[in-house]
């Protein structure tokens, strides 16, 4: 696996990217390819100690692209792991396009729900509404219009 700035390549496929926004307050996480707990973990790791970061910063995280390969265990222990280290406090929403991703991040969303607001849209629009703000320059377009 090479890393080249907030890009993680696996088998020459850019699977996962992540960038901040300081002055928009914002985090972007573009997840495509086969994914899987250790690419969450790993990304998620390098997210948080970014000089960037702040955790009261909203956030999307776009898996359109992406087909989640891991288990429910996985998904809970993550999203306990992540409100017991208190690593966001702002409101993130998460873009889905597939029910085994809905699904999945369903459950992330219920376990986090007492750390910090997250919520589950297809569309951009949608995820815009809930944010407040503009997301369409910093995401790709929605698959379906």
């Amino acid at each position: 696996m090479a890393v080249l700035g907030s890009k993680e390549i696996l088998n020459g496929v850019i699977m996962v990217e992540f960038d901040i926004y300081p002055n928009e307050h914002l985090v972007v996480a573009y997840y495509e390819g086969r994914i899987t707990f250790a690419d969450v973990v790993e990304v998620t790791a390098r997210m948080i100690v970014d000089p960037r970061y702040q955790q009261e910063f909203d956030g999307v995280s776009d898996y359109r692209n992406g087909e989640i390969n891991f288990t429910v265990k996985e998904v809970i222990a993550f999203s306990d792991a992540a409100a017991q280290n208190k690593i966001a406090s702002g409101r993130w929403c998460i873009l889905v396009s597939r029910p085994q991703e809905t699904a999945l991040l369903s459950l992330f969303k219920s376990h986090l729900k007492a750390q910090h607001p997250v919520e589950l849209f297809c569309t951009i629009n949608a995820a815009s509404e809930y944010l407040g703000r503009d997301l369409s320059k910093y995401l790709a377009p929605d698959l379906y219009n």
